[in-house]
């Protein structure tokens, strides 16, 4: 059996064994959303790091990096840099509120800051959608490198390794997840970094890569590609990825799950610094990929990058490894976005909508069901494969972003936003995100609107919000005392 194979069997049964474990350990509601809230900052920083590493890192980057070149420093590397900060400074009083308030999901929080059944009905219907555009980000990503590397069928690819996210996330929710991440986060990590140590001697260390690149195209070496991207283009596109890492539902989860704001911080701080020196790593090898693959033409599609690089030029045991971390990356936030899910359906749609009174077992059951079905509906997406994977990130972004920006930031550090207030940021946002997407994607919006959608959406909502709280009743200090 080839060792490709073996090694990325081994790897299964660890992490199906893991999540059994998580199983045996799951007794309430709290263990299922978040573990407890007895999560570290050591196991924090590496769920939070393995959620934050995908398939649209290994494969959608690095394809993006082996296309346009340099180009991917200010949008996702500066990006992600400014998010983390922004991220750290939020991440304590969100710990905080969500103990203070018993807040299961980032929901409840935008829920019961505003006192709005409304807003919490509203804001699961766009984080599930939100995160089955994710999903199907994951599972053609995963697709994409078995059928490269393994030799699988996409299709094939795609429903196999789909039953296999769902299966472990079932077994015990954020327990088996936490800890199923810590290892993957270890695994792809080093993985990555013996990637950047094998390929760099290939193409001669980093001075001999910039002259192959200048000789290939000097564009590469340019930051806006020679010009071909405008820098509003590329800021909108840097802005998304920074607002994005705050409002990530998943990395909100993660702030809920420790045990204090402290850890929380720490799980950041340590978290983000292994990370920029992952993603600088991620950089060279995008740019050493477009060395070794020159040709714009050699490649069936711009994904394919990353996995024919490690197909054609790395050695067997050595691509197996480095197969089995990009699972990893994979299926450490497919789970979180699965558990995220479940989540949002049996917490804010099922129990605190529906039915009240319904039982732990009983929600259990709901968040499990919409697990395996939200996974089928990402599966059967993701056969379509609709677009390249980066340009797929981008409406992921505009569902994260663009209803929940005016909410959080207002919602955290201003107590004289309303209920009427948040609803109107809140649809108004999403309405606008999806306007602009949607005329984008019809090749009818006007220059002016051809940038990326958060740019409008974000201060429109926020300016909306801050109008028509100014406009309305604010809300009773029962509501207000155990959130400021």
């Amino acid at each position: 059996m080839d060792i490709k194979w073996v090694l990325f069997i081994i790897y299964i049964l660890v992490i199906l064994g893991v999540g059994y474990w998580g199983y045996t350990k799951t007794k309430t509601l709290a263990d299922f959303y978040l573990a407890g809230r007895k999560i570290n900052k050591w196991i924090g920083a590496a769920t939070f790091g393995a959620t934050f590493v995908s398939a649209i890192t290994f494969v959608g980057w690095v394809g993006f990096g082996w296309q346009f070149g340099t180009a991917i420093i200010p949008v996702y590397i500066v990006g992600c840099l400014l998010g983390f900060v922004v991220w750290a400074l939020v991440a304590p009083k969100i710990n905080i509120l969500a103990h203070r308030n018993a807040a299961n999901t980032p929901t409840d929080f935008y829920a019961g800051r505003f006192d709005s059944s409304f807003i919490r009905v509203y804001a699961s219907g766009f984080t599930i959608v939100g995160f089955i555009i994710y999903l199907v980000i994951q599972l053609i990503g995963t697709g994409i490198l078995f059928e490269i590397i393994l030799g699988i069928p996409f299709a094939t690819a795609v429903v196999i390794l789909g039953v296999i996210y769902a299966a472990y996330t079932l077994l015990g929710g954020m327990k088996s997840v936490a800890w199923t991440d810590a290892i993957q986060f270890s695994v792809f990590v080093v993985a990555t970094i013996v990637a950047f140590a094998y390929v760099l001697p290939l193409v001669g260390g980093l001075g001999a890569m910039n002259a192959s690149l200048a000789d290939i195209d000097v564009s590469l070496l340019s930051l806006n590609f020679g010009g071909a991207f405008s820098w509003l283009w590329i800021f909108g596109i840097f802005f998304s990825i920074v607002v994005v890492i705050p409002l990530h539902y998943g990395y909100i989860s993660r702030a809920m799950a420790c045990k204090s704001p402290r850890e929380a911080r720490g799980m950041i701080g340590m978290g983000s610094a292994v990370l920029m020196i992952f993603y600088l790593a991620i950089v060279v090898i995008a740019l050493s990929t477009r060395v070794l693959i020159p040709d714009v033409a050699a490649l069936p599609e711009v994904d394919a990058a990353f996995p024919t690089l490690v197909l054609d030029f790395f050695p067997r045991l050595l691509g197996g490894f480095i197969l089995v971390a990009l699972a990893a990356a994979v299926m450490s936030t497919t789970d979180s976005v699965l558990l995220q899910i479940g989540s949002n359906a049996a917490n804010d749609i099922y129990n605190k909508s529906i039915s009240p009174d319904a039982s732990p077992k009983r929600i259990f059951a709901v968040a499990r069901a919409a697990i395996i079905v939200f996974a089928v509906v990402a599966i059967l997406l993701a056969l379509t494969k609709p677009a390249a994977i980066w340009t797929i990130y981008n409406f992921f972004t505009v569902f994260l972003v663009c209803p929940y920006a005016a909410m959080f930031f207002l919602g955290l550090y201003w107590k004289r936003a309303t209920k009427m207030g948040a609803i109107v940021g809140a649809v108004s946002g999403g309405a606008i995100g999806i306007l602009v997407l949607w005329l984008q994607l019809a090749g009818v919006a006007p220059a002016w609107l051809s940038y990326h959608a958060t740019l409008y959406a974000v201060p429109i909502s926020m300016i909306l919000m801050v109008i028509v709280s100014y406009k309305t009743k604010p809300l009773p200090e029962r509501v207000l005392k155990s959130w400021f």
